[in-house]
């Protein structure tokens, strides 16, 4: 229970202590110029200490940046990627505005006014959102904070999500035609999506030692991120020797070009390194070289379509199984292949074979 205890100050000024301890058997108190003041006090705290809803006013002075530290570290299950995409939105538009700011000091109004102004798109504020909801719901789980001030706060209109799209022949050898036109140098880039449907950053972690052109195999064992080394490709195979795949060859010849023109000995191994030297990463690919290729183009194109159109001739042209696609592609469950990448249209399903039944 709490207790309403007087006290004079040594200037003869009378002040009104309330005292009681939280659930956690803690003593706190706070003192209160006027009496009505404390009696109101001590009122909510043992109304709420009674339906448990009471939380401790010091906690929501708990800085916000170390609270994000702390669900930063909740994420370590993540995929790489996410994690770095996470890092990149919350030290580049949450961390600048509330990071010095004791948590339980943030609302709602302000949170509005953050995403209003973010300039940023709307799917990128949007995200953004969603992670400062979700490390704001983990002080109100911790009950540093009784309710989260980004819960109810609108997301921005989000874009249609794009359809993904299965280039045909003729559209593919466009696309190789623009790259090897904007750049020569990295053109390579393009041949590895779209002739192994290997991911941009793992075409640009790609490095001389992983190429065997003898045997017609690469070794797709890193990727290259926004940021920092190349790390370990995603799927199930073993880490140390990645995924070793075939390689058509149109793909090889391409690539004994480009060793024997392009490439540069030295700069730690890799087929493609930036103009300076060093790793290219894939925001500098993107914006120096992909957007030049698609300007060149009449139909609408990402980078991923190359990889689903790899996919998808697998199945449609060469008739492979789902186990072969899956580990050409190095996914960890083959519902992905099967629902994301692969997209048969109508018109390219083979003709049913003839069953040998005379009634028909």
């Amino acid at each position: 229970m709490a207790s309403v205890q007087t006290h004079t100050t040594t200037k003869g000024e009378r002040r009104y202590i309330v005292r009681y301890r939280d659930p956690a058997r803690k003593q706190r108190e706070k003192t209160f110029r006027r009496k009505a003041d404390a009696d109101r006090f001590r009122n909510r705290v043992e109304a709420d200490m009674d339906v448990g809803a009471y939380f401790d006013p010091r906690a929501g002075k708990t800085p916000f940046c170390l609270l994000a530290e702390r669900w930063l570290a909740t994420r370590s299950d993540k995929a790489p990627s996410t994690q770095d995409r996470d890092k990149s939105y919350f030290s580049s538009m949450i961390l600048p505005t509330f990071g010095h700011r004791p948590v339980a000091s943030i609302t709602p109004s302000e949170v509005e006014m953050w995403v209003a102004k973010l300039n940023h798109a709307p799917n990128t504020r949007g995200k953004a959102l969603q992670l400062l909801r979700s490390i704001l719901d983990l002080a109100r789980r911790d009950r540093i904070i009784a309710t989260n001030p980004a819960a109810d706060v609108k997301s921005p209109t989000m874009k249609p999500r794009r359809t993904p799209r299965v280039l045909s022949d003729d559209e593919l050898q466009q696309v190789i035609d623009a790259a090897e036109e904007v750049d020569e140098r990295t053109a390579i880039v393009i041949h590895l999506a779209a002739r192994c449907g290997l991911r941009a950053g793992e075409a640009l972690a790609l490095r001389r030692r992983d190429v065997n052109l003898d045997g017609a195999t690469i070794a797709v064992r890193t990727s290259m991120p926004r940021t920092g080394p190349a790390r370990p490709v995603k799927g199930r195979h073993r880490e140390d020797e990645g995924r070793v795949i075939p390689i058509p060859a149109d793909l090889a010849r391409r690539l004994r070009r480009h060793f024997a023109e392009r490439y540069v000995a030295g700069i730690g191994d890799l087929v493609v390194t930036a103009p300076r030297g060093g790793p290219l990463r894939y925001p500098n690919w993107r914006n120096r070289v992909w957007t030049k290729i698609t300007d060149r183009l009449d139909f609408d194109v990402v980078p991923n379509d190359l990889r689903r159109t790899v996919a998808t001739r697998l199945f449609v042209v060469d008739r492979w199984n789902p186990a072969e696609v899956q580990a050409f592609m190095g996914h960890r469950d083959p519902r992905v292949t099967l629902s994301i990448y692969a997209l048969v249209e109508a018109e390219s399903l083979p003709q049913p074979s003839a069953l040998n039944i005379r009634s028909l």
